[in-house]
């Protein structure tokens, strides 16, 4: 009874406090806009594995036969930045959309954010590649056949977005009777020479984009020419040695091929990853950082080779940096510095 009673005093008697306007369980103004876990809010992407998979069999295509895959980092890491820039970019989501009827390459960008049906993406895949590389078939034992996809991430991104270009190049003639009046011409990507630390892609990008003029080859008046971008910005940087700009045996070194200065010259590209531009401007337009392609092959001299390894670092929506290794069968962690040969813009 002692004990009934003093629970009942107790009840009676306690004051009940005026919950804090500042108590973690009140909502307060603007507190559902605060990005507590900002990087759940990102949409990740299939990881890619290279080869067919890490279980390497064989698979089956009717008409072709049973297939195998091998070395596919360099697709695989341009096609990681691609999906990563579709799942954070809506505009450019939809540009991808629009193409994804008929372009292998769009169509499986969007599987990647969109689905995570094991066989059916390395499917997806190895039709994509057939149709760029299907005359590097080779026969094996046992009936199968096999494609070696060691290539550069530049010549691979090339075939992959051949027809998704980045650049739209317009040369119209002032001459009215001219018999080639207006001519269209695309490009993939914008190849630079890079020499120094000083060196900046929003500079290079405004004298590519500035408008010129030429003499006709078709009537000898002059023709205009302007180049306009598309959804996205493909950059491949070539580093050269800072006194090769001045060398006597290369004439205007910035007009040269750049597949000629770059079989002879070029070198590893180490860069800070803070210190990319992350935004261009373009005819009025913003493009964005995406993602970095980079090499792993120890020093090198020369020939740009594939002979080695590629990954790709993406720069997500969160301001946060992702890895993807097809080597690998998580995300990994980015590193400071990467020897980086392509750079992916979206708007």
């Amino acid at each position: 009874m002692t004990e009934n009673n003093a629970t009942e005093v107790w009840k009676k008697t306690v004051i009940k406090k005026k919950r804090s306007s500042h108590s973690y369980l009140v909502s307060q103004a603007g507190f559902e806009h605060v990005g507590f876990n900002k990087k759940g809010s990102i949409t990740p992407i299939f990881l890619l594995k290279n080869g067919n998979s890490f279980t390497n069999r064989a698979i089956m295509v009717p008409g072709v036969g049973k297939m195998l895959l091998n070395n596919t980092c360099s697709v695989d890491s341009v096609l990681s930045i691609l999906a990563s820039s579709a799942a954070d970019s809506l505009k450019f989501k939809n540009a991808i959309i629009n193409k994804s009827s008929s372009n292998k390459t769009a169509k499986f960008i969007l599987k990647m954010i969109s689905q995570n049906d094991f066989k059916d993406i390395y499917y997806e895949r190895l039709l994509l590649v057939l149709q760029i590389f299907g005359d590097k078939i080779k026969y094996l034992v046992g009936g199968l056949k096999s494609i070696d996809m060691t290539n550069t991430a530049v010549s691979m991104a090339s075939k992959l977005m051949a027809h998704m270009p980045s650049f739209i190049r317009n040369s119209n003639c002032k001459n009215n009777f001219c018999s080639v009046k207006y001519i269209e011409t695309t490009s993939t990507m914008i190849s630079l020479n890079k020499f120094n630390d000083e060196f900046s892609i929003q500079e290079e990008l405004y004298e590519y984009l500035r408008e010129s003029e030429e003499k006709c080859v078709y009537c000898g008046h002059q023709r205009i020419s302007s180049i306009h971008p598309t959804t996205h910005i493909l950059v491949e940087l070539i580093s050269l040695p800072e006194d090769l700009e001045a060398s006597t045996s290369t004439v205007n070194i910035e007009k040269s091929s750049v597949t000629l200065v770059r079989q002879n010259f070029a070198k590893p590209n180490n860069i800070k990853l803070c210190e990319i531009e992350k935004n261009l401007t373009a005819i009025s337009e913003m493009y964005y950082l995406r993602g970095v392609i980079n090499f792993h092959g120890g020093e090198r001299r020369g020939l740009r080779s594939s002979t080695g390894h590629y990954t790709a670092s993406a720069f997500r929506s969160n301001g946060k940096w992702e890895t993807y290794d097809d080597m690998k069968t998580t995300v990994q962690s980015t590193k400071q510095e990467y020897d980086v040969e392509f750079l992916i813009y979206t708007i």
